[in-house]
């Protein structure tokens, strides 16, 4: 179960160093308390409004009506 735990830590540190951006600009923090890694995020962002993710639709299958190629 520790190892988990370990591996599960250092997966967290590569992935919050990856997504830090190149500025190192990440002010949270990353602390130990009893074997157990905890990693406290600020309130501000990283990312700027440019660098976000977006979430857009390409394709939508499955209508109630219409045609019947896209009912499901």
């Amino acid at each position: 179960m520790k190892q988990r735990y370990a591996c599960a830590s250092a997966l967290m540190a590569v992935a919050v160093t990856a997504c830090a951006g190149g500025d190192g600009a990440w002010t949270g923090t990353v602390r130990d308390s009893a074997g157990i890694t905890i990693v406290s995020n600020t309130d501000d962002g990283v990312w700027t409004a440019s660098d976000r993710w977006r979430v857009e639709e390409d394709l939508r299958i499955g209508a109630a009506e219409g045609d019947p190629e896209y009912q499901f």
